[in-house]
């Protein structure tokens, strides 16, 4: 079995050679950067003709290398390793969210340390916390995947990208994440005003009845 599960040849960057390499098809402890030169030994290309709904019989040619150089080896592989960009990407964020849900915590706490109603509590916020960390993970992995299909895993396969699978279910959970998302900051902006409205009205009570104008 091949380790390569896809290549790309791009015309339009002088003839740009791209290969997808699954970790699961290579030997432990293989890095690409150690590829000094490519070839293919006994490749064949077969091309047919599509018609509306299928292949037209009999249109197909196949043609033979017998050894195909695809990068010489005087050239150097360049490495665009997309497992380790996607854990120091995941690392990171929860990195900065994790500080800066402690910087929040600590402002508010601080700044209605003395207000009955509005005092901080632990457990409401580090919950609503850990939501918004996992649902703001799945939206900006599915932006990712998307961009990386449109770019580093783009091809010219209609029916396979590695990427599709994860665009799919992840830009399912991103729909139900964001209107949650959406659903709960109006309600926080509802209840705001609403707040806002009881607290004035308490005001002009207060002003009547100290008998003032």
């Amino acid at each position: 079995m091949t380790p390569v599960t896809q290549f790309k040849l791009d015309k339009q960057k002088g003839n740009k050679v791209s290969f997808l390499l699954k970790d699961s098809e290579v030997a432990p402890g293989f890095s690409a950067k150690s590829i000094r030169s490519v070839s293919f030994v006994g490749l064949y290309v077969t091309l047919d003709l599509m018609g509306a709904k299928s292949t037209i019989a009999r249109s197909n040619v196949i043609t033979r290398f017998g050894y195909l150089s695809v990068m010489p080896y005087s050239n150097n592989a360049k490495l665009f390793n997309i497992n380790a960009f996607l854990i120091i990407l995941a690392v990171s964020y929860i990195v900065l969210f994790i500080a800066g849900a402690i910087a929040l915590y600590f402002y508010l706490k601080n700044k209605y340390k003395n207000d009955e109603f509005r005092r901080m509590k632990n457990k409401p916020f580090f919950t609503k916390c850990a939501l918004f960390l996992v649902g703001s993970i799945i939206v900006l992995f599915d932006i990712v995947f998307i961009i990386l299909r449109g770019s580093a895993l783009n091809n010219a396969i209609v029916v396979f990208n590695p990427a599709d699978a994860y665009i799919i279910v992840l830009s399912v959970l991103s729909v139900v994440i964001v209107g949650y998302f959406i659903k709960y900051l109006v309600g926080v902006i509802k209840a705001n005003k609403e707040r806002r409205r009881i607290i004035k009205l308490k005001l002009n009570e207060d002003i009547e009845d100290d008998g003032t104008n």
